[in-house]
């Protein structure tokens, strides 16, 4: 998977990245060592991850005490 990383809206122009003549498939996100990297290289998508992980926790904690 391969993330454009641009802050172009219209990515028409763009050509489809190959490896050894197999299409690579353009998505999104992608996630590189723990972190989500987005295409408009952003935090949203991360921090929207951490809370979503921060809360989880929060709630497992409430049920254990």
């Amino acid at each position: 998977m391969v993330v454009p990383f641009t802050r172009k809206r219209d990515l028409r122009g763009l050509k489809e990245p190959t490896i050894l003549g197999h299409i690579l498939q353009l998505t999104t996100k992608v996630k590189y060592l723990g972190i989500i990297l987005d295409k408009g290289l952003t935090w949203k998508t991360q921090l929207k991850n951490m809370m979503n992980k921060a809360y989880k926790a929060l709630d497992l904690y409430r049920h254990i005490w």
